[in-house]
């Protein structure tokens, strides 16, 4: 029922490295089984140089989500939303976005440190966040509960504060991809009568791209990534909509995602976005959770990794083979 399907075709050009001796790459084209979408696979680039974020930019900035500036000069939600103006908990607080980008926009600073540095996030803060977004979006009016949850963590991910936080962005339509994945849920779903995700799931179960599921949730390497470094999935066997994931359930998550990023972190890539679909618009749609790797190209250049392919054709450019990435991944997930 899930279909990996894959073509390949050859760039061939005379290499000037190599006295000009004819050379020639085999590009993926490869088909997202969920959508249709495709992505690109070149797999001709290897880990990139370690690309931390520094002090001297950190002391530069205004750490304005940390206490007691965090409670003096961020916004606060009229009385409908909370009582308070802002939501806490543990050491973390959501509170409205000074620039929205939507109906609903807001922003939860995770922790009360100003920078944290790659491999050392607190799975108890980034839970509590987690937690923080599920209790807000309970408290929106009805038929505006629908919208994305993301997270962009270092400058390379277009994180403009180093103090690590989630946004979110809530109004009255589903956003356009993940309403193309609600409608291929309910053909698969219609065709087959099965979850795509537990299809998916028991496709993927001990293959090349599986980095293993424990404790409810799954984690794979993506077959079609749309990212230059290929992107992960965290998927839950049970839970379809964030409101349905308790406490626990969502500091599982928080787990999976931290042992995730430390990996990633391990292998050089330690910026990320992260992205999650609060609602669950099909029957058999599952919570789960995009992790994107980004970096720069060239450093010294802060070369993006999001490039005219991406923004022209809406197909992804992966520079970096799923499998190969996959099984990188697994070793350092194991060493854990």
């Amino acid at each position: 029922m899930i279909k990996f399907e894959t073509a390949a075709v050859q760039s061939t050009f005379l290499d000037p490295q190599n006295d000009y001796e004819a050379r020639s790459i085999t590009i993926e084209h490869r088909q997202d089984p969920l959508t249709g979408s495709y992505s690109r696979i070149a797999d001709y680039i290897g880990p990139l140089e370690e690309q931390e974020i520094s002090q001297a930019v950190v002391d530069g900035v205004i750490p304005i989500f940390v206490p007691p500036l965090v409670d003096q000069i961020t916004p606060r939600y009229p009385e409908a939303i909370d009582a308070d103006g802002r939501l806490k908990r543990g050491r973390s607080v959501l509170f409205p976005n000074l620039n929205p980008y939507d109906e609903y926009s807001p922003v939860v600073a995770i922790g009360d440190e100003p920078l944290v540095k790659p491999g050392e996030l607190a799975t108890e803060d980034v839970g509590d966040a987690l937690c923080l977004m599920r209790d807000f979006f309970s408290r929106l009016p009805e038929g505006r509960q629908i919208g994305l949850i993301g997270w962009n963590y270092l400058p390379q991910s277009s994180s403009s504060i180093p103090h690590p936080h989630m946004q979110a962005a809530a109004t009255y339509r589903v956003p356009a991809r993940p309403a193309a994945e609600y409608a291929s849920e309910a053909a698969h779903r219609e065709q087959h009568g099965t979850s795509f995700w537990d299809d998916l799931i028991a496709a993927e179960s001990d293959g090349p791209r599986w980095l293993g599921g424990n404790d409810g949730w799954t984690r794979m390497v993506a077959f079609a990534p749309r990212s230059a470094i290929p992107e992960s999935l965290i998927v839950s066997k049970d839970i379809d909509h964030l409101q349905a994931a308790t406490d626990e359930d969502l500091s599982v998550l928080a787990g999976k995602l931290v042992a995730l990023a430390t990996a990633h972190h391990r292998i050089g890539y330690s910026s990320f976005n992260i992205v999650l679909h609060p609602t669950a618009a099909v029957s058999g749609s599952r919570l789960r959770v995009r992790y994107i790797p980004r970096a720069y190209l060239v450093p010294k250049l802060t070369s993006s990794d999001h490039m005219w392919l991406h923004v022209g054709s809406e197909e992804g450019l992966c520079m970096i083979s799923p499998e190969r990435f996959a099984t990188q991944l697994g070793q350092r997930l194991q060493s854990m």
